[in-house]
């Protein structure tokens, strides 16, 4: 004869748990900004090289100098996410190969690397300014 027995549902939900647990690891791994120099802000002069619009980090190659008439050097930076800088108002094309920029960064804290977190772009030709913070426009109730 068939029995009925009610289900114990305990260890399913306790699976749950522990595999949402498990995933949201690296999720909290990614999003860290314990790299940078959040409290040190440096000015780069140069060129842009190559913009990567690409999730989850748009990221810029520039080759640029940190004093006038010093030595031009190649540095990667990192961004938010395209979904983010489009609210900020910028554009997929706000900053292009060839255009001349002054970037406000925040350093990576290996300086052995050249390599920082962009806060603030301007195209030196028409004093366009972009910003990074979200955040900070958002508290403003700019978007």
């Amino acid at each position: 004869a068939y029995e009925i027995r009610p289900r114990d549902w305990s260890s399913d939900v306790c699976s749950s748990d522990l595999g949402l647990g498990i995933a949201a690891v690296p999720v909290l791994a990614h999003h860290t900004a314990s790299m940078f120099e959040s409290v040190k802000t440096i000015q780069l002069t140069g060129t842009i090289t190559e913009v990567r619009w690409t999730n989850p980090h748009v990221n810029i190659m520039v080759n640029a100098t940190v004093k006038p008439g010093g030595a031009e050097a190649p540095w990667l930076l990192e961004m938010t996410s395209p979904g983010n800088l489009t609210r900020n108002g910028w554009t997929k094309t706000a900053l292009k190969p060839g255009d001349k920029v002054v970037l406000d960064i925040n350093p990576l804290k290996d300086d052995s690397a050249n390599g920082g977190r962009l806060v603030k772009a301007t195209l030196v030709d028409s004093g366009k300014v972009y910003d990074t913070n979200y955040k900070q426009l958002e508290a403003e109730g700019r978007y």
